[in-house]
C-alpha cells in the first residue's frame, strides 16, 4: 500500500466532521487538494505551518485514489502530489496530531 499525506488545521477538519468527502480550504480556488509524500512533510510544515502549535496529518491510501492524483512542480521545481477531487474519508488510514515545540515538529508518530 502506498501512502500520501495531507496537512490540515484542526478547525478546517472539523468543518467536515459529518461529511463523507473532505475538501481543503483552498480547493474551491485551486481545484485540487495539496498532498505530500512522507519525505515532503517536514518541509511543508516548516514552509507553511511554522506559526501553528499543532496540525493534523491525514494518512491516505493513495492506491485507492491514484487516478485523480497528478505530481506537479512547485515554484521550487520539486514535484508534489495534487488530488483533483474531494477526498473520500474511506481512504484515510489515520489522522495524526503533529505538534511543534521550539520551532521543531515532532514527527515521531510517522514511524508507527
Amino acid at each position: 500500500m502506498n501512502k500520501l499525506y495531507h496537512i490540515v488545521l484542526n478547525e478546517d477538519w472539523l468543518k467536515f466532521k459529518e461529511e463523507d468527502i473532505y475538501y481543503s480550504s483552498t480547493f474551491e480556488s485551486e481545484k485540487f487538494i495539496h498532498l505530500s509524500t512522507k519525505n515532503q512533510i517536514e518541509g511543508t510544515l516548516n514552509n507553511y505551518y511554522s506559526n501553528f502549535e499543532s496540525v493534523l496529518l491525514l494518512v491516505i491510501d493513495s492506491d485507492k485514489i491514484a487516478i485523480n492524483i497528478l505530481f506537479e512542480a512547485s515554484p521550487s521545481g520539486e514535484k508534489f502530489p495534487h488530488l483533483y477531487s474531494g477526498l473520500s474519508k474511506n481512504v484515510i488510514l489515520n489522522v495524526l496530531e503533529l505538534r511543534q515545540t521550539n520551532q521543531k515538529w515532532d514527527l515521531s508518530s510517522l514511524n508507527n
